[in-house]
């Protein structure tokens, strides 16, 4: 099966949504598919686009150029073109914005972790938007719905609330949960020694987000103090962000950096942090999906996230982890890292378990799995 996967990005560059792209594709073709890829698309901005820009500015309105309906028309045409070369048998999208203008004979899939609606006001980069942005991201999340044949999304929530607000029919939407974007294969016993050598006398916190407070960094200092006032050792590792200036930033907290998976050094220290922490914990303020929960499982490491957008997908109360409820998340977060680090035995079966979702579910070649038998469905009754 010829499948054009199509995306405004590198497909093959792993630092592009933090590797969600080449890793659906690579798994994809690893499932013997064979991907073709309709990437890095032309995008510039016009003259008028700029103008547009600076207009709604006065307003101090945010307006996405990229969500313009004459911009996305071009973009389409890059598209089309190059489907009429390959002549595939589906056109694949892990975005609304590349298909949502195609007028293609080939059925469309798209595979995304939520909708736009879901964003407005919610994630930091969709907040003031101007009238005319969010008018034009609606009208065109909408045709591309319309004209997909199968929508793939890696929650029950983003599936759910797209069918609500698009009026979606429900037979063609389907749950897949999105993997661990990493390229290790460790089995259960490497990883039960790695858990087993986790240090008893201090407990490792780590938290990667690119955005700090977004992603509850603030929330996450609150609980360890508390946990330091409890008389607990604490050692808490960050990633992907510095915190904010103001934040009191103690002696157990070490600041990494921006970690990129392309490079090798970077690349092992990150897994190093993961297979040295005894939690993983994002108190996000909102999440469509959350990997880095999937692949702090991948290391056998427990994920504490709160409970918002997709993320009770990912995280099962006692079994991967736990979600984080109620308007005291330190103190909840304190009590439940208390509870398990007092209680070893307990712990070292979490640990084990999060391992155990990740190996058979929270993985790309379990997820890939799944998408190919839906592809082969449709491509069947195209």
């Amino acid at each position: 099966m010829k499948i054009a996967f199509t995306s405004l990005f590198d497909i093959d560059d792993p630092n592009i949504i933090s590797g969600t792209l080449y890793y659906m594709s690579h798994y994809l073709i690893k499932q013997g598919l064979n991907v073709i890829h309709i990437d890095k698309l032309h995008k510039t901005y016009y003259k008028f686009l700029k103008i547009k820009t600076i207009f709604h500015s006065f307003n101090k309105k945010k307006y996405l150029r990229l969500r313009d309906p004459f911009l996305v028309k071009r973009i389409t045409k890059q598209i089309q073109k190059q489907i009429d070369i390959i002549n595939p048998d589906i056109v694949f999208s892990q975005g609304s914005l590349e298909v949502s203008l195609l007028g293609c004979k080939q059925p469309i899939v798209i595979w995304c972790d939520g909708n736009f609606a879901d964003l407005i006001d919610r994630h930091p980069h969709y907040c003031n938007l101007s009238d005319k942005t969010i008018k034009d991201s609606l009208m065109l999340e909408k045709k591309a719905y319309d004209r997909a044949a199968l929508l793939i999304f890696p929650s029950e929530w983003a599936a759910q609330s797209t069918i609500e607000k698009y009026s979606v029919n429900p037979s063609k939407v389907h749950v897949v949960p999105y993997g661990a974007n990493i390229d290790y294969d460790m089995d259960e016993e490497e990883i039960k020694q790695k858990i087993l050598s986790r240090p008893s006398d201090i407990i490792k916190i780590l938290f990667s987000g690119v955005d700090w407070y977004y992603k509850g960094g603030d929330v996450l200092l609150e609980a360890v103090n508390i946990l330091i006032r409890n008389g607990f050792k604490v050692e808490l590792n960050i990633v992907g962000c510095n915190p904010s200036p103001d934040e009191d930033i103690l002696k157990y907290t070490k600041v990494h950096g921006f970690l990129r998976k392309s490079i090798e050094s970077e690349r092992n220290l990150l897994q190093q942090l993961y297979l040295d922490s005894h939690y993983f914990v994002l108190p996000t303020r909102y999440e469509t999906y959350g990997i880095s929960f999937c692949e702090a499982n991948a290391y056998g490491l427990p994920a504490l996230g709160t409970n918002t957008g997709g993320v009770q997908s990912i995280i099962t109360n006692g079994i991967n982890g736990f979600l984080i409820e109620g308007i005291n998340a330190p103190q909840f977060i304190a009590e439940k890292i208390i509870r398990l680090f007092t209680n070893y035995n307990e712990y070292i079966n979490l640990a084990l378990s999060s391992f155990n979702e990740y190996k058979t579910r929270l993985n790309w070649d379990a997820a890939c799995s799944k998408v190919k038998n839906l592809l082969q469905q449709i491509n069947v009754i195209k």
